[in-house]
Formats: C-alpha cells, structure tokens, sequence
C-alpha cells in the first residue's frame, strides 16, 4: 500500500477543505431532554424568532468555540446554567482585542500536473483552487454581538444553545 506524505501547507488546505466539505455550523436555542431509553439528547427549540440563529461556515464556527475557550467540535451544547460565564468571555471579547481571531484571505492551487484519460488523451494543469475568505475584524464583531444576543434570549426563557 502506498502512503501519501503531505507537506505543512497541504496539510492545512486537505484539513481547511474538510471544514469546508461538511458545509456550515448554526448556533441555537436549545434544551437537554431524557428518552424513554435513558439517553440525554439536544432538542431544539420549535417556536423561538429565528432572528437568533447564526449560521456560519464550519471553520467560523469552531473558531467560535475557540474564542468562547470551549474545544472545538462539530456538535455540542451549553446548558442555561452555565450561559453566565458564557456572557462573561462574550463581554470580554466584545471590549477586548479579538485581532488573534481574525484571517486574512488566501488562496493556493494545485501544482502542474500531467492527466492521461481513459481515452489515451494527455492533459496538463493545475490541481484545484482552494480559496480561503478570512475572517475580518468585522465579522468577528457581529459574531460577538449576535452570540451575545442568542446567549440573553436563552437566558431569559430557560434555553440553553447548541451548535451543529
């Protein structure tokens, strides 16, 4: 079997293009309720505005998690009790510097590479684009403020959030 060797920088893009393959991340309101098999599951909230949704590309969203210093994951859920200190890291953030959070833009393409077809024709060219598109300052910001939104509206109806 043959083992491929990925150089730093491929290493990146095959990880950035996994966050981007698995589509986007939304933060809601939502609850923790017990089956009648015992198992805890995440419920999501059926009649709240949809105003306090965030959908996010993957990448944004576990850089999300990294700001509120949870570890970053496709899935999870803060429950009501523990949204104060949430709001905590969000007010922090909000009258702190989140310059660390952000990305400029990049993008990089595939090396020259010669394809033969199924047909016995030969062509040359690149290898895919990968474009990154950064995370500005602003965006971060409105991330902060839409969280801190998201994170009162749960507070104040017994709610906790959930992302995925």
């Amino acid at each position: 079997m043959r083992q491929t060797t990925y150089t730093e920088k491929q290493k990146v893009n095959r990880m950035r293009a996994r966050e981007i393959l698995i589509e986007s991340m939304t933060f809601s309101p939502a609850t923790l309720k017990t089956r009648e098999d015992g198992r805890t599951i995440i419920s999501f909230v059926d009649d709240y505005d949809e105003e306090y949704d965030m959908n996010v590309a993957n990448s944004n969203g576990y850089e999300i998690q990294r700001m509120l210093e949870l570890e970053p994951d496709e899935y999870g859920y803060v429950a009501n009790e523990d949204l104060p200190a949430i709001m905590q890291k969000l007010m922090k953030l909000k009258n702190g510097d989140t310059s660390s959070h952000t990305r400029d833009s990049e993008t990089s393409q595939g090396e020259m590479r010669k394809r033969t077809s199924a047909d016995n024709v030969t062509t040359i060219g690149r290898g895919p684009t990968m474009m990154d598109m950064g995370r500005s300052q602003s965006q971060i910001n409105s991330y902060v403020d839409r969280l801190m939104k998201l994170v009162q509206y749960a507070q104040k109806n017994n709610y906790g959030i959930s992302w995925g």
